[in-house]
């Protein structure tokens, strides 16, 4: 069983992180790092839409504006599903990810050689890009280590910023 979490005490109220939540399928989404791991959208932020990036699809299952999005892996090798939460806390946000699932197949040697480095990369620098967008600055930027770089180069991905999503699912 997987369980992988991630998060970032914000120095803004809940309601200021909240509407950066609700913005992640919109096509000026602060928080996706779209240049370095690109992702498809279906539509709206809701539950039933659809998205993808790299190899792992996913759904939304719940939604609470503001608060909470859950989102349910649709692929057979990875039964479970991750999400954000918008936290209130030590007088501020915290906004936490986590990560749920018990992999099967393909999935029980990809998670461990792979994809949880990626996973680990993409959710700081996600969060970098929350801490950025309510402050203008990161004290701590994520730093990729050796097994990311060398995927990266691999993957032919760019170099470090942001651009606009992808909106259609594939």
């Amino acid at each position: 069983m997987i369980v992988n979490v991630h998060e970032r005490h914000l120095p803004a109220p809940p309601e200021e992180v909240g509407v950066l939540l609700d913005r992640l399928f919109a096509e000026d989404d602060p928080l996706w790092p779209s240049r370095l791991w690109p992702m498809k959208r279906s539509g709206e932020l809701r539950v039933g839409a659809a998205c993808r990036h790299d190899d792992v699809h996913y759904s939304v299952s719940e939604y609470e504006p503001g608060r909470r999005v859950w989102f349910r892996f649709t692929d057979d090798d990875l039964p479970g599903g991750h999400g954000f939460d918008v936290l209130e806390a030590d007088g501020g946000t915290l906004l936490r990810h986590t990560l749920r699932a018990r992999p099967r197949g393909k999935m029980r040697i990809l998670w461990p050689a792979m994809v949880r480095d990626a996973h680990d990369a993409l959710l700081e620098d996600l969060l970098d890009n929350a801490e950025r967008e309510l402050t203008g600055r990161v004290a701590t930027p994520n730093r990729y280590g050796v097994r990311i770089r060398v995927l990266r180069k691999l993957l032919g991905r760019g170099r470090r910023g942001r651009t606009a999503p992808a909106t259609v699912a594939g």
